[in-house]
C-alpha cells in the first residue's frame, strides 16, 4: 500500500497538518508537445520561460525537438534544444528554490513514460552573480511530475518525494512504502534535506499513515515486509526507531524478498561487480539496508 503522493502533495500545498496554510511554491505551467507547433510562456518577473516547438520538420520528416529558452527582464540567459521532452506530461516551474542568487530558479520535470517510471527533474539556476545559468539534474524520481511546495514556510521551495531505494526492496511495487524525501537547492548544489527537523511534520503523518496500513494487512500477506521497511525509516527519523522495531520484529513475514544484495554495481550481463551478501532473515536484511542509506548509524 504505498503513499498516494499527488493526493498527499495536492493536500500539502493547501492545508498543514497542524492546520495552517502552505504556500503554493511555484507558477506553473503544462506542455505537452504533441499539441502541435507554437509556443508556450510562463513569467514571474523578471524570469520568463518559453517551450517553442518549431513548425518545420527534420529532414526525416519528424517534428523538430522544442526549445525552451529563460530570459531575464527580456534578456536571453539560457537556451537549450530538448529532444528529451515527450509528447507527454511536462510541468514547467518558476519558484525561488535557492536563496544565494538573485532569481527564481525555472524547473522542468517531465514523464518519460514507462511501467512504474519516471518523474524526470531538472533545475535551471544562475550563479551568485545572476550572469551565469545552468541546468542542474536532480534526477528520476516514479510517478508524474508534481508541483514543488514550500513546506516550511521560509520562501524557498522544496522538491517533496519517497525514497525511491525502497521500492520493490523487500515487497513488490504496490506492496513498498517508501519514507518522505525533501530535497532543497542550495549553493547550486542538490542537499537531502529529509531528517532536518522543520520536516517533522511530513514524517508524522506518513508514519501515522503506515502504521494504520500494517494494522489493517492481514497475516502472511506480502506487502508486510515493505510497509514495515518504510515505517521503521520513517521512525528512525523521528527518534522512534525502538518501537518501530519492536513492531517488526513481531509483525514481519518469512520471505526471500531483499536478502540477497550486491553491494556494488552491476556489469552489462547483469552480473554484480562487488560484494554479494547473503543476509538470514528480513530483519537483519532491513537494519543492514537502513544503516547503508543513512537511517542508523552503522552497527560497531
Amino acid at each position: 500500500m504505498r503513499i498516494n503522493l499527488s493526493a498527499w502533495l495536492l493536500a500539502l500545498s493547501f492545508l498543514g497538518g497542524n492546520g495552517a496554510a502552505i504556500a503554493q511554491a511555484a507558477t506553473t505551467l503544462n506542455f505537452n508537445s504533441s499539441s502541435g507547433p507554437g509556443e508556450q510562456l510562463l513569467t514571474v518577473n523578471p524570469v520568463s520561460v518559453s517551450i517553442n516547438v518549431p513548425r518545420s520538420t527534420t529532414p526525416d520528416g519528424d517534428p523538430p525537438p522544442p526549445v525552451v529558452t529563460v530570459q531575464v527582464s527580456g534578456k536571453t540567459v539560457f537556451r537549450a534544444l530538448r529532444p528529451d521532452l515527450p509528447g507527454m506530461d511536462t510541468l514547467v516551474e518558476i519558484a525561488e528554490m535557492d536563496a544565494s542568487n538573485p532569481y527564481p530558479e525555472v524547473i522542468i520535470s517531465h514523464y518519460t513514460g514507462g511501467a512504474h517510471c519516471c518523474n524526470q527533474v531538472e533545475v535551471i539556476s544562475s550563479d551568485p552573480s545572476g550572469k551565469q545559468w545552468r541546468s542542474l539534474a536532480l534526477g528520476s524520481f516514479d510517478g508524474g511530475p508534481h508541483p514543488l511546495v514550500d513546506v516550511d514556510g521560509d520562501g524557498q521551495s522544496e522538491f517533496v518525494d519517497v525514497d525511491n531505494r525502497f521500492l520493490y526492496q523487500f515487497s513488490s511495487y504496490a506492496g513498498s512504502s517508501p519514507p518522505v524525501q525533501v530535497w532543497q537547492l542550495q549553493n547550486g548544489k542538490f542537499i537531502n534535506v529529509s531528517q532536518q527537523p522543520q520536516f517533522r511534520r511530513l514524517h508524522e503523518e506518513a508514519a501515522e499513515r503506515m502504521l494504520k496500513a500494517i494494522q489493517e494487512t492481514p497475516p502472511r500477506s506480502p506487502d508486510s515486509n515493505g510497509l514495515l521497511a518504510g515505517y521503521a525509516a520513517t521512525q528512525a527519523i523521528l527518534g522512534k526507531f525502538p518501537q518501530a522495531w519492536a513492531l517488526v520484529e513481531s509483525r514481519y513475514e518469512p520471505s526471500e524478498w531483499g536478502l540477497e544484495e550486491c553491494l556494488g554495481t552491476y556489469d552489462d550481463q547483469g552480473r554484480c561487480k562487488g560484494k554479494e551478501v547473503r543476509y538470514r532473515n528480513f530483519p537483519e536484511a532491513l537494519r543492514a539496508f537502513l544503516e547503508r542509506n543513512g537511517y542508523l548509524a552503522s552497527s560497531p
